[in-house]
C-alpha cells in the first residue's frame, strides 16, 4: 500500500483516516533530492570508519589498560568476598 505522509520535525505524520493494526513495522520512504543535504562522505564510509574502531578496541590489549590503584584492588577485593559467601 502507498499512502502520501507528511515528515514533520523527526516525526511522520500520516493521514487521520488510517488504522494501522499495528504498532511496529517496517516503511520505506521515498526522499525528494530537494529535502536534504548532500554532505562529504558517505555512509558507507562512515560504516567502514565505526567498523575499524571496533576492531581496534577488540584487538587493544589488556595490559594497556592502566594498573588499578590500590584503593580499587582493595574494592575488587571485597565484592570477590561478599560473591564467595
Amino acid at each position: 500500500m502507498q499512502i502520501e505522509a507528511i515528515y514533520n520535525k523527526g516525526r511522520i505524520e500520516l493521514p487521520p483516516h488510517l488504522h494501522l493494526k499495528q504498532d511496529v513495522f517496517t516503511v520505506r520512504i521515498e526522499i525528494p533530492e530537494y529535502a536534504y543535504e548532500k554532505r562529504a562522505g558517505s555512509f558507507i564510509e562512515w560504516q567502514l570508519k565505526m567498523e575499524k574502531i571496533k576492531q581496534d578496541v577488540l584487538r587493544s590489549d589488556e595490559n594497556a589498560l592502566p594498573e588499578l590503584s590500590l584503593k580499587q584492588k582493595e574494592f575488587l577485593d571485597a565484592f570477590q568476598i561478599r560473591e564467595d559467601q
